[in-house]
């Protein structure tokens, strides 16, 4: 039975989702570009 409570909290909880971020003046640095990028096993 407490299997069933269990079950039942999970299917009631809120869901919680990114759509979209949104950045401005962000830098991003990768000593590993454009290699990563292309694809295959690293």
């Amino acid at each position: 039975m407490s299997d069933d409570q269990t079950t039942h909290a999970r299917q009631d909880a809120p869901v919680f989702q990114i759509l979209k971020i949104y950045t401005k003046d962000v830098s991003f640095e990768n000593p590993n570009a454009p290699e990563i990028f292309q694809g295959g096993e690293g």
